[in-house]
């Protein structure tokens, strides 16, 4: 950051920005990370970058998930869910709309949880993020008590073992399966 102070290169700055910002999250340094995502969303802001402002809108719904603060999480996801469509990007999109099915799954809200799992599996084509929707479907479904279509969701998951090399993630499918069997 102090490289690039100065040089024009706002867009690069606020990435690093928010880049650091994540670090801090990862270390749950969350007040810090939050002060250091709103100053980059300004800083991108006022340049007109929607992509930045969209991450730094999605980071901070990752904090307030973390937090527990399910509803300041889910005004952070919808921002930014707003800004990638008007940023054009996709994948950003389909990153914050798991990470409402998340906020929706927490807060008992089902049917919108499944909803936005099958939105995404409709235009998602990676093998390893189809996975994670898998698995989220499937764990939401069990929380519904819908055992079979669980099962289903994972075997779906499973089945992808051979495209992947995932084996955290195949891991995981293989535990939330078993808590239904």
């Amino acid at each position: 950051l102090r490289t690039i102070a100065g040089t024009g290169l706002v867009r690069e700055r606020v990435s690093l920005m928010l880049r650091r910002a994540e670090g801090m999250l990862m270390d749950g340094r969350f007040d810090p990370a939050y002060d250091a995502l709103i100053e980059a969303e300004d800083l991108a802001d006022s340049i007109g970058f929607a992509h930045g402002q969209g991450g730094a809108e999605n980071a901070m719904g990752l904090i307030r998930l973390n937090q527990r603060r399910y509803e300041e999480a889910w005004d952070h996801f919808r921002n930014a869910l707003r800004l990638a469509n008007s940023a054009g990007s996709d994948m950003m999109a389909q990153n914050v709309v798991s990470n409402m099915g998340i906020v929706a799954t927490m807060t008992g809200n089902y049917d919108i949880a499944l909803r936005l799992c099958d939105s995404l599996l409709r235009v998602q084509k990676s093998p390893e993020f189809r996975l994670i929707i898998y698995n989220q479907k499937g764990v939401i479904l069990r929380k519904t008590g819908a055992y079979d279509e669980a099962l289903a969701c994972f075997g779906r998951a499973l089945a992808l073992k051979d495209t992947l090399g995932d084996i955290r993630n195949l891991a995981k499918t293989g535990q939330h399966r078993a808590t239904v069997l």
